[in-house]
């Protein structure tokens, strides 16, 4: 092989690498915790459901989300046999408001749907957001998914070390 086939196999390599290669990025993990609430005699809780988004939810969103959509689910240890089936997350017009609701099936009447509304602004920033009415009816957290540096960074760099070698042997 000479070494002009080689630096066009090595520049052939390191275009593929790059342009097969997945994008990097980071998605937004909305994750709500509800400790036990108690009504009446009626008792539910506490349990914690979590789902991805490509990026924050803006305003006037309304998402409705499935048990399939979770990332993570864990259904209440009260009452025995009650689970969660879905979730809702709605930011109204109004930029101090947004609301969480939950789908829980075999439960009393009264805790079907848990709702939670917050009033510590838009959630489009990472942090905690607690109930307005306090932590113990229901908090969301935003957070990041990790990002992983991507390997074919290294094959690049690797490229481009080869390619620079092989531009010098040439040069001579």
């Amino acid at each position: 092989m000479t070494a002009r086939t080689r630096f066009f196999v090595i520049t052939a390599l390191v275009i593929s690498t790059v342009a097969l290669s997945k994008s990097s990025y980071a998605n937004v993990i909305y994750t709500y915790s509800q400790p036990q609430m108690t009504y009446g005699t009626d008792v539910v809780g506490p349990f914690t459901w979590s789902i991805e988004t490509a990026s924050f939810l803006g305003a006037n969103t309304d998402m409705t989300f499935t048990a399939a959509d979770f990332l993570s689910v864990s259904n209440p240890t009260t009452p025995s046999g009650c689970t969660i089936t879905g979730a809702e997350i709605k930011i109204s017009n109004f930029p101090n408001n947004f609301s969480t609701s939950t789908d829980l099936s075999g439960c009393s009447s009264y805790f079907t749907g848990v709702i939670t509304l917050y009033d510590d602004g838009p959630p489009d920033h990472f942090g905690t957001y607690v109930n307005m009415y306090g932590s113990e009816y229901g908090s969301l957290v935003i957070s990041s998914s990790d990002a992983p540096e991507p390997s074919c960074l290294l094959l690049l760099g690797a490229g481009l070390a080869g390619l620079t070698g092989m531009a010098r042997r040439m040069a001579r």
